[in-house]
């Protein structure tokens, strides 16, 4: 400053003192309005600096501010009133920010919605109106190339993935466990690996998240310490030939096991399910210790399954079951049932004549903060049911199994950590083979 209080840059201004109470007062003025514009820009300048650097981050720390100062739940609801029906103004917070957001990927941002018409002559609101036009119902789920069909289709191909591999590992390893009582003395198969490590087709039961394959359960009762088997000539497309049917009964137990060996017939469209009348065995056998041999062989002509019988295969299957008469002479060994058992199929899945099965949970309760015990019980005849877990991780005590109509299976579910019931209850679900079927020829 000088010493008459003008700025160091006004100094050219001054004039003689004659004019100092006019001029001087009009000098102070300019002088202090150039010297506030001079200052402005170069203060400025730093400024126009920063945002060029900071770009989209100055930018929302406006917004921010903008928000703070204006509040913003009510900006937010003006912004959604307008986003819904009217053109957002350039300066609303949500469209900025959406428009901030693509420029920061790299996309342009998206066209602004057209202007709202308006009508030159708006009806009167007490005249009538015209009722809004009726939502469509939704179509109807098909199994086409619609996108909810191309989801159902996926799904359904995973379940059958799992299924085929439920049945190869049952059916190679009670092969393999077979030839423990001929020379190639082959006790079993090792596979790798036990778990997978990440999402993806492999040769592993249990998933990478813990949950246990249809595959696992079918091992496991594969190897089980008793284990029932069948031998059945087929033919190349999976049909069951004239022939004998040979049981073989496999144990790693280290005493003998005596008990009661039945082959039953069942028809698949008879509800609730029993064995046919006239078409089943019951015979008395025993199991030696740590060995494998047929104990029983029968001819499908014995069981009404030949040429020429009033029962086609197609209609049909065959359980075969061995109960131990001294369950405690097996432990381990013998399932909750008490029973031993395992199905023959006698034509390919494709071809059987299934009922529509519908298996369901009638009753689901939790005995512990990681245990939960539930009940299923289906209407039809169900093949390969298996009860799947989406919300909680566990593992159920049975899958791939088959269900007979009426019949009511107990099910444990061991979770890996602690969970609520209601939470395990939206996530449940129950299936099997008839699921994938297309249905046209239900009945």
């Amino acid at each position: 400053m000088t010493s008459d209080g003008l700025p160091h840059q006004a100094r050219h201004f001054r004039v003689p003192p004659a004019n100092a109470t006019h001029d001087a007062s009009h000098a102070a003025s300019h002088a202090t309005s150039h010297a506030t514009s001079h200052a402005a820009a170069s203060v400025r300048r730093p400024v126009n600096e920063m945002e060029r650097a900071q770009g989209v981050n100055s930018q929302r720390r406006l917004f921010g501010e903008m928000e703070r100062a204006q509040g913003v739940n009510s900006q937010r609801r003006l912004f959604g009133e307008m986003e819904r029906g009217f053109p957002p103004p350039p300066q609303g917070v949500n469209s900025q920010r959406r428009l901030f957001g693509e420029m920061e990927r790299g996309f342009p941002p998206p066209p602004l919605p057209p202007p709202m018409m308006t009508m030159p002559n708006p009806p009167s609101e007490l005249s009538p109106q015209p009722p809004p036009p009726a939502t469509p119902p939704p179509p109807p789920p098909t199994r086409g190339w619609s996108s909810w069909g191309q989801r159902r289709l996926f799904d359904e191909y995973l379940f059958l993935t799992q299924a085929q591999q439920a049945r190869c590992y049952e059916v190679a390893f009670g092969r393999w466990r077979r030839d423990r009582g001929r020379a190639a003395f082959t006790m079993g198969i090792l596979y790798w690996q036990l778990n997978a490590i990440w999402p993806g087709p492999d040769w592993a039961t249990i998933e990478y998240d813990g949950r246990l394959r249809l595959s696992h359960y079918s091992v496991a009762r594969a190897f089980a310490p008793l284990a029932l088997s069948v031998e059945l000539d087929v033919a190349d497309d999976g049909s069951a030939l004239d022939g004998r049917l040979r049981v073989h009964a496999a144990s790693d137990l280290p005493g003998a096991v005596a008990g009661t060996l039945r082959v039953d017939v069942h028809l698949w469209a008879t509800a609730p399910a029993r064995p046919l009348a006239g078409h089943s065995l019951e015979l008395p056998v025993s199991i030696a210790a740590e060995a494998s041999a047929i104990v029983h062989e029968v001819s499908l002509v014995a069981l009404g399954l030949g040429p020429g019988a009033k029962i086609a295969r197609d209609d049909a299957f065959v359980r075969l079951s061995f109960e131990p008469n001294d369950a405690s002479a097996a432990p381990g060994a013998v399932p909750s049932t008490g029973r031993v058992f395992v199905d023959v199929w006698l034509t390919p899945f494709k071809s059987a004549r299934m009922t529509r099965a519908q298996p369901a949970i009638v009753s689901l309760a939790q005995t512990s903060l990681t245990r939960a015990v539930l009940r299923i019980l289906s209407n039809a005849t169900a093949a390969l049911v298996a009860v799947e877990s989406d919300a909680v991780v566990g593992a159920f005590s049975d899958g791939a199994f088959t269900l007979l109509a009426g019949e009511v299976r107990e099910l444990t579910f061991e979770a890996r950590a602690p969970f609520a019931l209601e939470q395990m209850r939206q996530g449940l679900s129950v299936r099997s083979v008839w699921d994938t079927y297309e249905g046209e020829e239900a009945t």
